[in-house]
Protein backbone atom coordinates (compact mmCIF):
# COMPACT_ATOMS: atom_id res chain seq x y z
CA UNK A 1 0.00 0.00 0.00
CA UNK A 2 1.27 3.47 -0.83
CA UNK A 3 3.24 5.16 1.96
CA UNK A 4 1.38 8.33 1.02
CA UNK A 5 -1.61 6.93 2.90
CA UNK A 6 0.20 7.40 6.21
CA UNK A 7 2.37 10.40 5.34
CA UNK A 8 0.53 12.89 7.53
CA UNK A 9 0.64 10.74 10.66
CA UNK A 10 4.26 9.75 9.98
CA UNK A 11 5.02 13.45 10.47
CA UNK A 12 3.95 12.89 14.09
CA UNK A 13 5.62 9.62 15.07
CA UNK A 14 7.98 8.81 12.19
CA UNK A 15 8.56 5.87 9.85
CA UNK A 16 9.66 3.62 12.69
CA UNK A 17 6.47 4.39 14.56
CA UNK A 18 4.42 3.47 11.51
CA UNK A 19 6.39 0.26 11.12
CA UNK A 20 5.62 -0.66 14.73
CA UNK A 21 1.91 -0.06 14.18
CA UNK A 22 1.97 -2.31 11.12
CA UNK A 23 3.78 -5.04 13.04
CA UNK A 24 1.52 -4.89 16.11
CA UNK A 25 -0.82 -7.74 16.96
CA UNK A 26 -3.90 -6.28 18.59
CA UNK A 27 -6.53 -8.27 20.48
CA UNK A 28 -9.84 -6.50 21.14
CA UNK A 29 -12.20 -8.18 23.58
CA UNK A 30 -15.69 -6.85 22.99
CA UNK A 31 -17.09 -5.60 19.68
CA UNK A 32 -19.81 -3.33 20.99
CA UNK A 33 -20.21 0.41 21.39
CA UNK A 34 -16.63 0.83 22.60
CA UNK A 35 -14.85 -1.94 20.73
CA UNK A 36 -16.05 -0.97 17.25
CA UNK A 37 -14.73 2.63 17.22
CA UNK A 38 -11.44 1.43 18.73
CA UNK A 39 -11.09 -1.16 15.96
CA UNK A 40 -12.02 1.43 13.34
CA UNK A 41 -9.41 3.93 14.52
CA UNK A 42 -6.66 1.32 14.87
CA UNK A 43 -7.37 0.15 11.33
CA UNK A 44 -7.06 3.72 10.06
CA UNK A 45 -3.78 4.09 11.95
CA UNK A 46 -2.43 1.09 10.06
CA UNK A 47 -2.93 -1.91 12.34
CA UNK A 48 -3.29 -4.96 10.09
CA UNK A 49 -3.19 -7.84 12.59
CA UNK A 50 -6.45 -7.99 14.51
CA UNK A 51 -8.15 -10.50 16.75
CA UNK A 52 -11.64 -9.50 17.85
CA UNK A 53 -13.67 -11.63 20.25
CA UNK A 54 -17.34 -11.30 21.19
CA UNK A 55 -20.13 -13.89 21.14
CA UNK A 56 -22.93 -11.30 21.01
CA UNK A 57 -25.15 -10.59 18.01
CA UNK A 58 -26.42 -7.27 16.67
CA UNK A 59 -29.84 -6.18 17.93
CA UNK A 60 -31.96 -3.22 16.93
CA UNK A 61 -31.11 -1.49 20.22
CA UNK A 62 -27.41 -1.58 19.24
CA UNK A 63 -27.89 0.54 16.14
CA UNK A 64 -27.71 3.85 18.03
CA UNK A 65 -24.01 3.27 18.75
CA UNK A 66 -22.57 0.25 16.90
CA UNK A 67 -20.14 1.82 14.44
CA UNK A 68 -20.14 -0.02 11.10
CA UNK A 69 -23.49 -1.79 11.64
CA UNK A 70 -26.67 -1.29 9.61
CA UNK A 71 -30.24 -2.50 9.84
CA UNK A 72 -29.28 -5.43 7.61
CA UNK A 73 -26.83 -6.61 10.29
CA UNK A 74 -29.49 -7.33 12.90
CA UNK A 75 -29.05 -10.92 14.19
CA UNK A 76 -25.52 -11.09 12.71
CA UNK A 77 -22.48 -11.69 14.87
CA UNK A 78 -20.85 -8.47 16.01
CA UNK A 79 -17.41 -9.88 15.19
CA UNK A 80 -18.53 -10.45 11.60
CA UNK A 81 -19.54 -6.79 11.34
CA UNK A 82 -16.20 -5.81 12.90
CA UNK A 83 -14.26 -7.93 10.43
CA UNK A 84 -16.12 -6.38 7.48
CA UNK A 85 -15.45 -2.87 8.77
CA UNK A 86 -11.73 -3.51 9.25
CA UNK A 87 -11.36 -5.05 5.80
CA UNK A 88 -13.20 -2.11 4.25
CA UNK A 89 -10.49 0.15 5.71
CA UNK A 90 -7.57 -2.29 5.33
CA UNK A 91 -8.37 -4.82 2.55
CA UNK A 92 -5.17 -6.81 3.18
CA UNK A 93 -5.58 -6.98 6.96
CA UNK A 94 -5.50 -10.27 8.85
CA UNK A 95 -8.64 -10.40 10.99
CA UNK A 96 -9.48 -13.31 13.26
CA UNK A 97 -13.13 -12.95 14.31
CA UNK A 98 -13.85 -15.13 17.34
CA UNK A 99 -17.52 -15.49 18.40
CA UNK A 100 -16.31 -16.24 21.92
CA UNK A 101 -16.00 -14.66 25.35
CA UNK A 102 -13.51 -15.11 28.17
CA UNK A 103 -12.55 -17.60 29.39
CA UNK A 104 -11.84 -19.54 26.18
CA UNK A 105 -8.71 -21.33 25.00
CA UNK A 106 -8.75 -19.59 21.60
CA UNK A 107 -8.72 -16.17 23.27
CA UNK A 108 -5.91 -17.24 25.60
CA UNK A 109 -3.89 -18.37 22.57
CA UNK A 110 -4.48 -15.04 20.83
CA UNK A 111 -3.40 -13.08 23.91
CA UNK A 112 -0.19 -15.11 24.08
CA UNK A 113 0.92 -13.59 20.76
CA UNK A 114 -0.52 -10.10 21.32
CA UNK A 115 1.32 -6.80 21.40
CA UNK A 116 -1.55 -5.20 23.32
CA UNK A 117 -4.97 -6.36 24.54
CA UNK A 118 -7.93 -3.99 24.71
CA UNK A 119 -10.94 -4.73 26.90
CA UNK A 120 -14.22 -3.13 25.83
CA UNK A 121 -16.61 -4.75 28.28
CA UNK A 122 -19.88 -3.69 29.83
CA UNK A 123 -19.42 -6.03 32.81
CA UNK A 124 -16.85 -6.13 35.60
CA UNK A 125 -16.04 -9.85 35.76
CA UNK A 126 -14.39 -10.03 32.31
CA UNK A 127 -12.29 -6.96 33.20
CA UNK A 128 -10.74 -8.94 36.02
CA UNK A 129 -10.43 -12.05 33.84
CA UNK A 130 -8.55 -10.05 31.18
CA UNK A 131 -6.37 -8.40 33.84
CA UNK A 132 -5.50 -11.78 35.30
CA UNK A 133 -4.66 -13.24 31.89
CA UNK A 134 -2.59 -10.29 30.63
CA UNK A 135 -0.68 -9.83 33.87
CA UNK A 136 0.28 -13.51 33.91
CA UNK A 137 1.62 -13.19 30.36
CA UNK A 138 3.16 -9.74 30.73
CA UNK A 139 1.02 -8.26 27.95
CA UNK A 140 -0.09 -4.58 28.15
CA UNK A 141 -3.82 -4.31 28.81
CA UNK A 142 -6.00 -1.28 28.05
CA UNK A 143 -9.43 -1.25 29.69
CA UNK A 144 -12.29 1.04 28.64
CA UNK A 145 -15.54 1.86 30.40
CA UNK A 146 -18.38 4.36 30.06
CA UNK A 147 -21.20 5.19 32.42
CA UNK A 148 -24.35 7.27 32.58
CA UNK A 149 -25.78 7.86 36.06
CA UNK A 150 -29.15 9.63 36.32
CA UNK A 151 -29.20 12.20 39.13
CA UNK A 152 -31.95 14.57 40.30
CA UNK A 153 -29.77 17.52 39.32
CA UNK A 154 -28.91 16.06 35.92
CA UNK A 155 -27.17 13.00 34.52
CA UNK A 156 -23.51 12.33 35.30
CA UNK A 157 -21.93 10.78 32.22
CA UNK A 158 -18.52 9.97 30.86
CA UNK A 159 -15.98 7.18 31.06
CA UNK A 160 -12.40 6.22 31.70
CA UNK A 161 -9.48 4.22 30.42
CA UNK A 162 -6.76 2.37 32.32
CA UNK A 163 -3.50 1.31 30.69
CA UNK A 164 -1.85 -1.48 32.70
CA UNK A 165 1.39 -3.28 32.02
CA UNK A 166 4.23 -1.57 33.87
CA UNK A 167 3.16 -2.67 37.34
CA UNK A 168 2.11 0.77 38.62
CA UNK A 169 -1.66 0.35 38.48
CA UNK A 170 -4.52 -1.69 37.01
CA UNK A 171 -8.31 -1.84 37.19
CA UNK A 172 -8.07 -3.77 40.44
CA UNK A 173 -5.69 -1.64 42.50
CA UNK A 174 -6.76 1.74 41.09
CA UNK A 175 -10.23 1.01 42.52
CA UNK A 176 -12.14 1.72 39.32
CA UNK A 177 -14.22 -1.45 39.48
CA UNK A 178 -17.82 -1.37 40.69
CA UNK A 179 -17.44 -3.93 43.48
CA UNK A 180 -21.19 -4.18 44.09
CA UNK A 181 -21.80 -4.96 40.41
CA UNK A 182 -18.88 -7.39 40.42
CA UNK A 183 -20.47 -9.26 43.32
CA UNK A 184 -23.85 -9.21 41.59
CA UNK A 185 -22.42 -10.77 38.44
CA UNK A 186 -21.21 -13.72 40.49
CA UNK A 187 -24.66 -14.39 41.98
CA UNK A 188 -27.21 -16.90 40.78
CA UNK A 189 -30.22 -15.53 38.90
CA UNK A 190 -32.36 -15.82 42.02
CA UNK A 191 -29.75 -14.02 44.10
CA UNK A 192 -29.62 -11.23 41.52
CA UNK A 193 -33.38 -10.72 41.68
CA UNK A 194 -33.28 -10.53 45.47
CA UNK A 195 -30.30 -8.18 45.36
CA UNK A 196 -32.12 -5.85 42.96
CA UNK A 197 -35.15 -5.80 45.25
CA UNK A 198 -33.01 -4.98 48.30
CA UNK A 199 -31.23 -2.12 46.53
CA UNK A 200 -34.28 -0.92 44.63
CA UNK A 201 -32.65 -1.45 41.22
CA UNK A 202 -34.99 -1.51 38.21
CA UNK A 203 -33.29 -3.32 35.33
CA UNK A 204 -36.17 -4.46 33.16
CA UNK A 205 -36.40 -1.23 31.18
CA UNK A 206 -32.71 -1.46 30.27
CA UNK A 207 -32.62 -5.17 29.46
CA UNK A 208 -29.89 -5.61 32.10
CA UNK A 209 -27.64 -2.92 30.63
CA UNK A 210 -27.12 0.75 31.36
CA UNK A 211 -27.59 3.75 29.08
CA UNK A 212 -25.13 4.04 26.20
CA UNK A 213 -24.61 6.92 23.78
CA UNK A 214 -22.40 6.89 20.69
CA UNK A 215 -20.79 10.28 21.36
CA UNK A 216 -19.67 9.35 24.87
CA UNK A 217 -18.39 5.99 23.64
CA UNK A 218 -16.55 7.75 20.81
CA UNK A 219 -14.67 10.11 23.12
CA UNK A 220 -13.51 7.27 25.37
CA UNK A 221 -12.59 5.09 22.38
CA UNK A 222 -10.53 7.93 20.87
CA UNK A 223 -8.72 8.53 24.16
CA UNK A 224 -7.87 4.84 24.30
CA UNK A 225 -6.80 4.66 20.65
CA UNK A 226 -4.48 7.63 21.18
CA UNK A 227 -2.83 5.99 24.21
CA UNK A 228 -2.47 2.75 22.24
CA UNK A 229 -0.88 4.72 19.41
CA UNK A 230 1.62 6.18 21.89
CA UNK A 231 2.28 2.75 23.37
CA UNK A 232 2.92 1.17 19.97
CA UNK A 233 4.99 3.96 18.41
CA UNK A 234 6.95 5.11 21.45
CA UNK A 235 5.79 8.69 20.85
CA UNK A 236 5.48 8.97 24.63
CA UNK A 237 4.58 6.70 27.49
CA UNK A 238 0.84 6.02 27.72
CA UNK A 239 -1.16 7.58 30.53
CA UNK A 240 -1.90 5.17 33.33
CA UNK A 241 -5.45 6.48 33.65
CA UNK A 242 -7.67 9.06 31.96
CA UNK A 243 -11.16 10.06 33.05
CA UNK A 244 -13.72 11.77 30.84
CA UNK A 245 -16.54 13.74 32.45
CA UNK A 246 -18.96 14.53 29.66
CA UNK A 247 -21.29 16.33 32.05
CA UNK A 248 -18.45 18.72 32.92
CA UNK A 249 -16.70 18.74 29.54
CA UNK A 250 -13.35 17.70 31.04
CA UNK A 251 -10.65 15.06 30.69
CA UNK A 252 -8.53 14.37 33.76
CA UNK A 253 -5.37 12.38 34.37
CA UNK A 254 -5.38 10.97 37.91
CA UNK A 255 -1.86 10.62 39.29
CA UNK A 256 -2.75 7.84 41.71
CA UNK A 257 -0.52 4.78 41.83
CA UNK A 258 -1.86 1.31 42.41
CA UNK A 259 -1.27 -0.67 45.60
CA UNK A 260 2.21 -2.12 46.06
CA UNK A 261 0.78 -5.49 47.03
CA UNK A 262 -1.51 -5.83 43.99
CA UNK A 263 -0.96 -9.39 42.70
CA UNK A 264 -1.67 -8.39 39.10
CA UNK A 265 0.83 -5.50 39.11
CA UNK A 266 3.40 -7.68 40.84
CA UNK A 267 3.16 -10.09 37.91
CA UNK A 268 3.54 -7.24 35.42
CA UNK A 269 6.59 -5.89 37.27
CA UNK A 270 8.27 -9.29 37.15
CA UNK A 271 7.52 -9.61 33.43
CA UNK A 272 8.85 -6.08 32.76
CA UNK A 273 12.11 -6.84 34.55
CA UNK A 274 12.38 -10.11 32.64
CA UNK A 275 11.99 -8.29 29.31
CA UNK A 276 14.58 -5.70 30.30
CA UNK A 277 17.00 -8.47 31.19
CA UNK A 278 16.37 -10.24 27.89
CA UNK A 279 17.07 -7.08 25.87
CA UNK A 280 19.81 -5.65 28.05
Amino acid sequence: MSENRYSRQIHLFGQEGQRRIGAARVVVLGAGGLGMPVLQQLAYLGVVHHVVADRDIVSSSNLNRLVGATVEDIDSLKVAVARRMILTIQPTAHVSALPLDLPDAAIVAAVTNATVVIGCFDRETPRLDATDLCSAMGIPYVDLATEVVPEPSGAVFGGRIVVAGDGTGCVSCLDVLDTRELARERMTEQQRRLNDVVYGVERDDLGGSGPSVVTVNGVVASLAATEIMCLLTGLRGPARQLTYRGDLGTVGRPRDLGRDNCPFCQRWRVATESRRGATG
